[in-house]
């Protein structure tokens, strides 16, 4: 590591690598409102839900494949969070 500069070679995809995350499963999707710009899994029971009535966010699974950042506010958004990360982003 440190300053020696090493080639990256980008191979693409490998046999059962997955490509997309389900962060949302089609189950948990209905249950599944909005807070302060999160979305919030609620409980299966609803007598641990708190709420009568919920808005629901979704319609559907939601997966990293869904709304994704650009590379730009992928890197906006990590440049704040700490020395190492923003030393990898400006290397690049």
């Amino acid at each position: 590591m440190g300053d020696n500069k090493l080639p990256i070679v980008y191979t693409g995809i490998r046999p059962g690598e997955k490509v997309h995350e389900i962060m949302v499963s089609e189950d948990e999707c209905f249950r599944t409102i909005e807070r302060n710009g999160y979305y919030v899994i609620l409980p299966v029971l609803p007598e641990l839900r708190g709420e009568d009535a919920i808005d629901i966010a979704l319609d559907g699974e939601y997966s990293s494949k869904d709304n994704n950042l650009s590379v730009a506010e992928l890197i906006q958004l990590l440049q704040g969070s700490n020395s190492e990360i923003n030393r990898f982003i400006a290397g690049n």
